[in-house]
Parts: structure tokens; sequence; C-alpha cells
């Protein structure tokens, strides 16, 4: 890698381990666990709030046999192919990532990801579902309801 990925890499892992939110006590944690991957969301604010788009930090964590057992064309599927596997739903509505971008946290088995979706007024924020096509591990959609952006 060159020495400008390396640091674009850091700053973005820099960014999502400082300016994780929690508001009143509230969690912007959020995890589903399923028999073989744990995936973990985490909602991301900037110090300088902008409205017009909705980030987050993703973590998965595939079982450790399935891990163990991945091919190389899955593990480079997990870094380099996510583009249409993450979307926020309202009813029938879908508003694919328009920045889905791998993360290299130096831990083996395990992929995170920074997810950026622009904000579509329409879309009724209070049944808002950010959903995890999982198309290399699981092969399951998952599922996580969000509270009101």
């Amino acid at each position: 890698m060159t020495r400008l990925s390396v640091f674009v890499s850091l700053l973005i892992l820099a960014l999502l381990s400082c300016n994780r939110n929690s508001t009143g006590g509230k969690s912007d944690f959020k995890e589903i666990r399923d028999s073989n991957i744990i995936i973990q969301l985490m909602s991301l604010k900037d110090s300088i709030p902008d409205t017009s788009v909705i980030k987050y930090g993703v973590r998965i964590f595939p079982d450790k046999q399935i891990a163990s057992t991945l091919s190389e064309k899955s593990k480079e599927d997990l870094w380099y192919r996510m583009d249409s596997s993450f979307y926020l739903q309202s009813g029938s509505d879908k508003q694919y990532a328009s920045v889905i971008e791998p993360i290299a946290n130096g831990q083996k088995n395990n992929y995170e990801y920074l997810l950026i979706f622009d904000k579509i007024p329409k879309m009724d924020t209070k049944k808002l579902l950010l959903a995890f096509n999982d198309k290399f591990i699981s092969r399951k959609i998952h599922y996580f309801q969000l509270n009101a952006q």
C-alpha cells in the first residue's frame, strides 16, 4: 500500500474510534448475533454535523470455524465487493450506501466498514431499517431497527 492509502485508512479508523456518539445515556451501538456471524453497528457523528448524510461504522465477525474456512476469494470479496451489501429501508423504499469504505483494523478474521448514506427527505426515519445483505458468510439479510435520525 502507498503511504497515502495507509494514512487515509488510519484516519478513517481514528474517526470511527473517536467520534462515536452517545446521547443522554442512549447507546448508538447495536448488535445482531446469528448462529454463524456477529454484526455490530455504531452510529457516527462528526464534530461539525453534516445533516445531508447518515454515517455508520459496521464490524462483522464470522464464526471462528467459518472464518478459518473462508476461501481467499471470499476474503477478497469481503474487502472489495460489498458495494450493494448495505442499504437503508423505509417501507418499500431502499437507499444504498453512497460510500462503503473497508477499514484495515489490523485484526484477524473480522471486517470493518465505514458507511455513508445520503439522506432522502421522503424516507420515514421513525420506521427506518439498516439492512446488511450478507452475500459471502451467512447468505442472509440482517436488519437493524434504527431510531429516528
